[in-house]
């Protein structure tokens, strides 16, 4: 690492401390890697989507950031000046459409086996993948240290907006985010037990734990099968969905794992 590239450096959230520790503990179980595949319709201008990328992984710190664990008392994030995106591209007109299928599920098992280097910067790469003229699929993976499902939207909004106005030949302005920094010196000025008193009198009453899907796979019968189902939604119920995620400040995903 050299210095000149350290822009700061601070301490590590409850959360990360843990990914960190069970990243660490199986590295080559791909633990907390998040593989997002989208397929990209109509053509698309491969330099400024990676250009894109670029000023967004430039703008946002978090995305800049690697972890220092070994010689020091305490694990440390270093936010790195530079880092480059990585968008790999890989031209798969002329295979057919089962070798592209077959081709696919290789590469997300390749992509997911090889995780990431927490120790260098930044902890997302990218596969942009052209099926046909008019169509990508666009696998993006990134550590979950880094970030959760609404940030990652957050994160997505933000590249195809700037990606849009690139193709234009515009400019666009993105919204200086609030330093990590502050949420850390904030969590750290917190009193654990009135955080403690807090909670014990919010779940005054619960008896038994929220039963998640987990549960039920444990419980589930030794060589019972399972199988996976395509569900399309509308447009209406994805946006009824959406709707209620936000209310609650929820992602889509916290939101189906519980129903």
């Amino acid at each position: 690492m050299r210095l000149e590239n350290v822009e700061d450096i601070y301490p590590l959230a409850p959360l990360q401390q843990g990914l960190l520790f069970h990243s660490l503990s199986a590295p080559e179980a791909g633990l907390y890697c998040n593989q997002a595949l989208f397929t990209l319709e109509g053509n698309l201008n491969v330099p400024a989507f990676q250009r894109a990328w670029q000023r967004v992984v430039e703008h946002h710190p978090i995305l800049r950031t690697s972890f220092v664990w070994d010689g020091v008392k305490e694990p440390v994030q270093v936010v790195h000046r530079q880092a480059e995106f990585s968008l790999v591209h890989h031209d798969w007109r002329r295979e057919t459409p089962e070798a592209q299928q077959e081709n696919l599920g290789k590469i997300l098992h390749a992509d997911l086996e090889q995780g990431f280097d927490l120790a260098k910067a930044p902890l997302l790469r990218a596969l942009l993948l052209q099926t046909a003229e008019d169509r990508h699929e666009f696998l993006w993976n990134f550590h979950h240290i880094l970030m959760d499902g609404w940030s990652m939207f957050q994160v997505l909004h933000e590249t195809f907006a700037t990606y849009e106005a690139y193709t234009r030949g515009q400019e666009h302005q993105l919204v200086r985010p609030r330093p990590y920094r502050d949420y850390l010196a904030w969590l750290r000025r917190q009193s654990l037990p009135q955080a403690e008193a807090f909670w014990r009198k919010t779940l005054k009453g619960f008896t038994a734990r929220t039963p998640l899907l987990v549960d039920r796979l444990a419980e589930s019968k030794k060589g019972e099968e399972f199988a996976s189902q395509l569900l399309a939604l509308s447009a209406e119920t994805t946006g009824a969905l959406e709707a209620m995620a936000q209310k609650y400040h929820l992602t889509l995903n916290t939101l189906l794992q519980g129903a």
